[in-house]
């Protein structure tokens, strides 16, 4: 067995695991498209009106030709500030008294916005936004408090001035003689009050409105187009990844591909899944319904396994299954009818010492079998039992079962022993053979597992068992040996030593992916040469294993309409 290339899920992969959990996508993008519409629908809209200032560094009115540098560092500093004084008590308080009672009354909010400029900084344009239901009210927002920032600046800026202003007054009182009023000290504190003075009555602050807001006609808020897709794109990405959450709790298999990539060997057939409850009663529909499509499955997996065993010869086949109940033994008997059928000399091995079948399916005595050979109670040619099967024209290519053969009509998978020839109790003379036909008829001949014995893990690793299967393998075209499930017992491995090949059941109604991945592991580690999986699927109609056609009632083909 080779290791993957790669690891983790491929595109195929991933795509399949969408298709699995379509509806659960398709569910969670309705619902939150749908309660994310309603929400936008349902919410207030929201109008968006704004005012701009300008930053302009106000003239020196007393000293007008100082202005030739700029600090651009503090003017920086000042358009920064602008978000947080508009937050404050005073500005807000400004505002309210400038706007509308009818405007306060509607609910608003007010930001600024500090306009990009080059080189990592902000340029000299701020933007005063009001939001409000009411769009006169957004706009009266702006513009209050625009106005108020505008007011705050000039008195801060007069406030300063007047400050300076009491300083030197204050300095220029302390000349008191007319001597002292004669000095050039004094005189510079005079020129300094007249420019503070001029100062004060032009001082107006460095920002100015350059547009007014103005009462918009659309709301920027709810934008319904946008919220509808982004929650439609919200709803398709939260249910993908609920499927992919899914996906990783959920431990079912599902397809062949799955079951392909998790055993890392590929499929060689499909076959029905028969018997239990509220199924057929026949299990080998290799035989009872040669026209049917079971038949035609184990038809086709037996031409698929003359296939893949093409590049050398394959006298010993191992049946095995991960977990018990999946249809290995139902599907090694109706294999081996199959391939006796084709003219093979078939032997077919019940190497379950546990929990055997093939004698209930088969319909044949348990008195003597593997266990009997390898107590060497017996010899395996002794224990073998022949089957005949009976294709005769006469029965327009059908047979149907016979009331002489104990409990092979009536058996069921996993179901009772037959009536007649359960172990330790020897069918009637010819109780075991099936309908007679005219000419050469095809045969096969099984060996049964014998009474159950104490310890059957030990038989089957046993020298002696291996040289029973050499030994029937020079007598027959094939031996299919029915092992038993891997994972619950070490019986199969022990098996495979002795065996060419191996083909491995697989049921996804009864297995789970932990088991196939165990499976893997050990199957990584037999010496036979794996060949491939058998999956074992329902029924559906004319499903995937029933052919194109089936015989008509006057032995000819009609078509079958298939089912999608």
């Amino acid at each position: 067995m080779t290791e993957k290339a790669t690891d983790g899920l491929s595109a195929r992969a991933y795509l399949r695991v969408l298709a699995r959990w379509k509806w659960v996508i398709i569910g969670v993008t309705v619902v939150v498209t749908v309660l994310g519409g309603a929400y936008t629908w349902t919410r207030t809209p929201l109008y968006a009106a704004s005012a701009q200032l300008l930053y302009v560094k106000q003239i020196d009115i007393a000293n007008p030709l100082s202005q030739s540098f700029i600090d651009t560092t503090a003017q920086q500093a000042e358009i920064e500030s602008v978000p947080t004084v508009i937050q404050s008590a005073r500005v807000n308080s400004a505002a309210q008294r400038n706007m509308g009672p009818a405007h306060v009354n509607a609910g608003y909010s007010v930001s600024a916005v500090l306009q990009p400029g080059l080189n990592n900084m902000y340029s000299n344009v701020v933007a005063i936004t009001g939001v409000s239901p009411s769009p006169a009210a957004a706009a009266d927002a702006a513009n209050a408090y625009a106005q108020a920032f505008i007011d705050w600046g000039k008195e801060t800026a007069q406030a300063q001035v007047a400050d300076a202003i009491t300083v030197v007054k204050g300095q220029l009182a302390s000349f008191t003689t007319s001597q002292s009023l004669q000095t050039s000290e004094y005189t510079s504190l005079q020129q300094s009050l007249q420019q503070l003075e001029l100062l004060q009555a032009s001082a107006g602050g460095n920002f100015n409105i350059i547009t007014q807001a103005s009462p918009p006609s659309i709301p920027f808020s709810p934008q319904k187009k946008r919220g509808i897709a982004v929650a439609f794109v919200g709803g398709l990405v939260l249910g993908i990844g609920l499927a992919f959450l899914l996906e990783q709790f959920d431990t079912r298999v599902r397809g062949d591909e799955q079951v392909s990539d998790l055993l890392e060997l590929p499929i060689i057939g499909h076959v029905p899944q028969v018997g239990g409850k509220g199924r057929e009663k026949s299990i080998l529909h290799a035989l009872s319904d040669l026209s049917g499509p079971a038949a035609e499955a184990y038809r086709v997996l037996r031409s698929n396994l003359d296939f893949v065993s093409i590049d050398g010869e394959i006298k010993t086949l191992l049946v095995s299954s991960s977990v018990q109940g999946e249809g290995k033994s139902v599907t090694a008997c109706n294999l081996a009818v199959s391939m006796a059928l084709a003219g093979k000399n078939v032997i077919l091995v019940d190497a379950d010492l546990r929990s055997p079948r093939v004698h209930a399916y088969m319909g044949v005595p348990n008195a003597l079998g593997v266990s009997s050979v390898i107590a060497r109670r017996t010899d395996a040619d002794a224990a073998l039992v022949p089957v005949t099967l009976d294709v005769s024209p006469r029965k327009n290519g059908t047979l149907v079962m016979t009331p002489t053969v104990a409990g092979v009509a009536g058996a069921r998978a996993g179901g009772a022993q037959p009536a007649a020839g359960g172990a330790g109790a020897p069918l009637p003379a010819a109780g075991y053979v099936w309908p007679d036909g005219a000419g050469d008829t095809p045969s096969l001949r099984v060996l049964p597992s014998g009474p159950l014995p104490p310890n059957p893990g030990e038989m089957v690793a046993s020298r002696r068992f291996g040289e029973i299967i050499e030994h029937l393998a020079t007598q027959a075209d094939i031996v299919l040996v029915d092992a038993p499930a891997m994972l619950p017992v070490g019986d199969t491995v022990a098996v495979a030593p002795w065996v060419d090949a191996m083909v491995y059941v697989v049921n996804p109604q009864r297995v789970r992916r932990p088991d196939l991945q165990q499976a893997r592991a050990q199957l990584a580690h037999l010496p036979c040469h794996l060949l491939g999986i058998i999956e074992v699927a329902e029924r559906k109609g004319h499903g995937y294993y029933a052919g194109y056609y089936s015989h008509s009632a006057d032995g000819g083909r009609a078509p079958l309409r298939r089912r999608g």
